[in-house]
This record gives structure tokens, sequence and C-alpha cells, in this order.
């Protein structure tokens, strides 16, 4: 059964995860949001939406190992931790025969990625809601692996490793599934062996020691109001579908490294820019990356408890993968492109820039000394 906007609310009413009366009554929104997988959102004003997730079969196998599968099992995971389901989404059904993921719809949010372009500013409440629900996966799932509270029965979970941490496998040729832009890519990254050298070096420092997201970024993190302050956020992660056993640091990193594109990304310098021209044209304030990278970091140490000798190592491993995140996300933006964009040239470099000297980096870029 392939899901369709046609099909989606027949086969929530079957399931009996959608009331027959609501359709009826003619308000009943179904939305596209399929990105990698099939997507929808369905909603009215007569009760709690849903969001409908379904495994492309072209993406690999129907029963097992599925992205969706591994999806559903954190959700199961997290069933009836009221701590973790107050920060992810809640999971009504999967269907494992048709690979259908059936949530609770976040409404209204907006990603924090999305919040950032509307407002021009990055908000210092939500990095901090976001560095504390962060915080609370990684302590919660860890308690779940820890006491064995999770369904015995169920496939364990995947484990994660970065594959941008395996330079030597990139291909500087343009090929069927490569662009000429990401062969730029490829190929800066080749000219520095300095830069292969640290990147090497990362994934013999890679950690098994938790339960990761495996993509967090701001467009993977939902926020909405939250509390009597209208800057009071509430934040759901979403998109677990890379999730596995991990280096928490990775996802750290990720929050890192959507702050950093984001003030790269609105920087509108010439060649030939120092610097401080650089900085200075920059729409997005690098004092406002920074506040906001320290308020999302230091909200997570105050869930996690380390001492200061682990919290620098922590702050120095997350370093290394934003740095490592910028690489893998300027290859992946670059998907289908011709020439590869200034913009991606500038964080390429920063990124090796952050691989060298990652205390430096952690206090200059982001403004955070542990």
């Amino acid at each position: 059964m392939i899901l369709t906007r046609h099909n989606v609310l027949p086969y929530l009413v079957q399931a009996e995860l959608f009331g027959l009366d609501r359709i009826v009554a003619g308000r009943v929104q179904v939305g596209s949001r399929t990105s990698r997988n099939r997507a929808f959102a369905v909603s009215d004003a007569r009760g709690p939406g849903l969001f409908v997730k379904q495994f492309r079969p072209e993406e690999g196998h129907w029963n097992r190992g599925s992205t969706v599968e591994s999806e559903a099992q954190v959700y199961r995971m997290a069933a009836g931790n009221d701590r973790l389901e107050a920060v992810i989404p809640r999971l009504r059904s999967f269907d494992a025969s048709h690979q259908i993921l059936v949530l609770d719809l976040v409404e209204p949010a907006e990603t924090l990625r999305a919040h950032q372009r509307r407002t021009g500013h990055i908000s210092v409440s939500a990095a901090a809601a976001l560095g504390s629900a962060l915080a609370t996966c990684h302590v919660e799932f860890g308690k779940v692996l820890r006491f064995g509270t999770a369904d015995a029965t169920a496939p364990a979970l995947p484990r994660h490793r970065a594959w941008i941490l395996r330079p030597d496998l990139l291909d500087p040729y343009v090929t069927v599934s490569q662009s000429a832009a990401q062969a730029q890519v490829v190929a800066i990254v080749q000219r520095h062996p300095d830069l292969v050298d640290r990147l090497r070096a990362l994934a013999s420092a890679w950690r098994v020691n938790g339960v990761i997201h495996g993509d967090m970024k701001w467009a993977n993190c939902l926020i909405g109001a939250g509390g009597a302050g209208p800057d009071d956020h509430a934040v759901r992660l979403i998109d677990w579908e890379m999730a596995g056993s991990g280096d928490v640091a990775w996802d750290v990193g990720g929050i890192f490294q959507s702050c950093i594109l984001a003030w790269v990304r609105s920087t509108r310098g010439q060649a030939g820019d120092g610097v401080g021209a650089l900085v200075a044209s920059a729409t997005v304030s690098l004092d406002g990356v920074q506040a906001a990278a320290r308020a999302f970091f230091f909200a997570y140490l105050n869930r996690i408890d380390l001492d200061p000798r682990a919290t620098a190592a922590l702050l120095a491993r997350s370093v290394g993968y934003a740095a490592a995140r910028i690489v893998q996300t300027a290859f992946e933006a670059t998907s289908g492109e011709a020439l590869i964009s200034g913009h991606m040239v500038l964080a390429l470099q920063l990124a090796a820039n952050m691989l060298a000297d990652p205390a430096e980096a952690a206090a200059q870029v982001l403004g955070i000394e542990p």
C-alpha cells in the first residue's frame, strides 16, 4: 500500500486512528510533508492532528532496517516516559507490514530554522529550551537502556557512525549520483591533507555512550509557545530516522553547526574581504550566534552530570563534530548543483580552522569556554 493525499484518510479511519465523523464535518486538511520519506499532516479543529510517515520502498527494504523502523523504535522506547514524551512526538501507531508511522501532530509550531529565517535573529530562549530538551533525550534514553524498560522483543537500534568521518571514501569525480558541485566539495577537502587527517582522528575519538538523534539540526527542532511569557518556548525534537547508539557529542555538534551556518549564510562579503569585513556584512550577528550557542550548551550541561574535565572533553568533541557536520552539509547542500556557492567555500574554510584548534574555535566562534 502506497500512501497518497487521497488515501491517507481512509487508511487512518480503517486503522481506527481518525474518526469518520471528523471527515464528514468536511474541515479536515491533509498537507504533504514528503522529503526523504512520504509524509502527511492531517488536522482539523475537532481534535488532535496526526503526522503520518511512510518509508519509500525505493529507499531500501520494507521489512527490517528501514529508517522509519528505527524511528518507530525510538518512540516505543519513549512510551510512558513523561519526560521524553514532553520533548518528542507521541507514537500513535506503527504498521510494520506497510512501514507506516503515525504520530501526534505537533501544532502550532515551526522549526527553529524557519523561526530564525522569519524573525531574522536566533532566539536565545529557544536555544536554551533546545539544550534542555536534547539533554533530556540523552539522559532518559540512557535510563531506558540501562534499566531495561524498553520492549525486549523489539529490534535493537542500529549503531550510528557519521559517514563524513570516513573521508577516504569521498569520490572526487562527477557521477550519476554526485553533482559537479559535490565533486568540487570533495576536491577542496582532499586538497588539504590536514583536514582529511583530522576527520579521521574524529572517527578514532568516536564513543558509543548513548542513544543519539543522528541528524540534529535546527530543521529538526520544533518550537512553540510553552509558558506564560512570549519568550517561553516548548521544544520537540522530530525526525528520528537516523537515530542509533553513538556519541552524544555528535548531536551537540549538530546544533553548533546550525548556529554557525546561520551566520555564514547571512554574510554578504565580497571577494578579498578580510574577517572583519565578513563579520560586519552578516545580517545575523556573531554576538547573537554566540549567545544562542552558550544558552544551548549550558542548558544542556544543566541536565548532564559532568565534572569540569568531562565538560571540556565534551565541548572539544562537539566542536570537532560541528566542523565535520559543516563539511557534510556542504556536500549535501550542493546535490544537483553545478557550482559550489561562496557561502559553502567560506563554511569549509571555517570548518578546517575549527578542526585545527577546537578550543580556540569554541571560544572565538561559539563564545564558549568550559
